[in-house]
C-alpha cells in the first residue's frame, strides 16, 4: 500500500509539473502574439490607371488686338476684328451660343510700350467646339485672321467621372498587387489597408495639339483623352 500511494503521488507531481510547463509556454505564446500583433510592418505601395475615351469637345480662347491713332477709330476698327473671328468660328462649326467675349478694353499705348502713340483695344473671345480634330486648323486660320494669342486647347469629355472611376479603380487594382507581392516576399500572412492617398498627376500643358496636356488628361494621336489617376496605399502587415 505504501508503494501505492508513492506511485500515485509521483504521478499527481509529474501532472502538477506538465501542467507548469504547458502554462509557460502558453505565456510564451501569448507573449510572442501580442509582440507580434503589435509590431507590424507598415509599408506604402503605388499603382496607376489609365482610360482611354473619346474627346467630346474642346474649349479654347482668342485674344484680340487693336491699335489707332484715335479711341473712336481704334474701337470701331476692333469691333471689325472680332466680328470676323465670330463668323469665322461659326464657320468652322463654332455654335454661336458657344462663343463669348470680354468687354474691350481701351488703353493708351504708351502704357503697353514706352514712347508709343496711339490707343490699344483688346478683348478675349472663347469658345467651345465638337470639332476636336480641326482644332489645329482652326487654329491656325485664327492666326491668319489677326489672332494675338490662341489659347491651349483644353479637352473635355462626356462622363468624365465615370471614366475618373474607372482608372482610380485599375491604379487600386494595381497598388494592391503590389500589396500581395510584397507581403509574400516577407511571409506575411495579414495585411490591411490603412491609408489610401490619390497621387496628383498634373502636367504641363503644349502648343502643339495631338501633344496637348491638361490636369489628369493627355490627347493621344487617335483623338482620345487619357484619364490618367494614380494611388498611394499603405498596409500594415503581420
Amino acid at each position: 500500500p505504501i508503494n501505492q500511494y508513492r506511485y500515485k503521488g509521483a504521478i499527481m507531481e509529474d501532472n502538477s509539473n506538465m501542467k507548469y510547463l504547458f502554462g509557460f509556454i502558453g505565456l510564451l505564446i501569448l507573449g510572442f502574439a501580442y509582440w507580434y500583433a503589435s509590431n507590424p510592418i507598415v509599408i506604402s505601395v503605388t499603382g496607376s490607371g489609365v482610360v482611354t475615351v473619346p474627346a467630346t469637345y474642346v474649349s479654347s480662347s482668342v485674344t484680340l488686338a487693336v491699335t489707332g491713332e484715335n479711341p473712336n477709330d481704334t474701337l470701331s476698327a476692333f469691333s471689325t476684328k472680332v466680328a470676323g473671328v465670330r463668323e469665322l468660328l461659326m464657320k468652322s462649326g463654332v455654335m454661336e451660343e458657344n462663343i463669348s467675349q470680354t468687354q474691350p478694353q481701351l488703353t493708351p499705348s504708351a502704357l503697353v510700350l514706352a514712347g508709343a502713340k496711339g490707343y490699344q483695344a483688346t478683348a478675349t473671345v472663347s469658345f467651345k467646339t465638337r470639332y476636336v480634330a480641326d482644332i489645329g486648323k482652326l487654329t491656325v486660320d485664327l492666326y491668319n485672321n489677326g489672332a494675338t494669342v490662341v489659347s491651349q486647347p483644353v479637352y473635355q469629355v462626356e462622363n468624365q467621372e465615370v471614366a475618373e472611376q474607372e482608372a482610380t479603380k485599375e491604379a487600386m487594382s494595381k497598388a494592391e498587387k503590389e500589396g500581395k507581392v510584397f507581403a509574400r516576399s516577407k511571409m506575411k500572412l495579414i495585411r490591411k489597408i490603412v491609408g489610401v492617398q490619390q497621387i496628383s498627376s498634373g502636367s504641363t500643358a503644349q502648343a502643339v495639339v495631338n501633344d496637348s496636356k491638361s490636369e489628369n488628361q493627355l490627347l493621344n494621336a487617335s483623338g482620345g483623352v487619357q484619364i490618367a489617376k494614380a494611388v498611394q496605399v499603405t498596409y500594415r502587415m503581420w
